[in-house]
């Protein structure tokens, strides 16, 4: 037993299997509570082996039925589904080709390596639209493919 100064909340264990908390006040009497920790009144967890074999079996038992292959069983057993069901759904659309157009009369040239071939469009040079180059620069591939 130390000689320290009681804390404010001691514990100590009584001889019947419970704690005895020990509440100090500041005024007043000490008083005694009793809590029951209920040491003793269920079975061990760890028991004989004839009583884990019982137990053991009916759960090995429980686990084997709840096996599964699938996170989320299908309703609708395969066999009797639509065929077209598990197909990939097709969502890609068609893309549309660009068709340039010419909108606008800016000055634009297009030169290539080769010498005999220029695309050459004429207008004021104050208008310079980059829309009209962009344009300008499709027209000259198509060109170039058909060439």
């Amino acid at each position: 037993v130390s000689n320290a100064p009681p804390s404010k909340f001691s514990m100590k264990e009584a001889p019947g299997l419970s704690v005895e908390l020990e509440k100090s006040r500041a005024r007043g009497p000490k008083e005694k509570h009793q809590y029951d920790l209920g040491v003793g009144k269920n079975k061990p967890v760890n028991g004989r082996a004839s009583d884990l074999a019982s137990i053991g079996q009916s759960t090995a038992e429980f686990w084997m039925v709840q096996d599964s292959v699938r996170d989320f069983p299908m309703p609708v057993p395969v066999e009797r589904m639509d065929p077209t069901y598990l197909e990939p759904k097709r969502t890609k659309r068609k893309i549309v080709p660009i068709v340039p157009e010419r909108m606008s009369e800016d000055v634009v040239e297009i030169s290539t390596k080769e010498k005999d071939f220029v695309a050459i469009a004429r207008a004021d040079p104050v208008k310079l639209d980059l829309n009209t180059v962009w344009v300008e620069m499709l027209i000259h591939d198509q060109q170039m493919q058909f060439a």
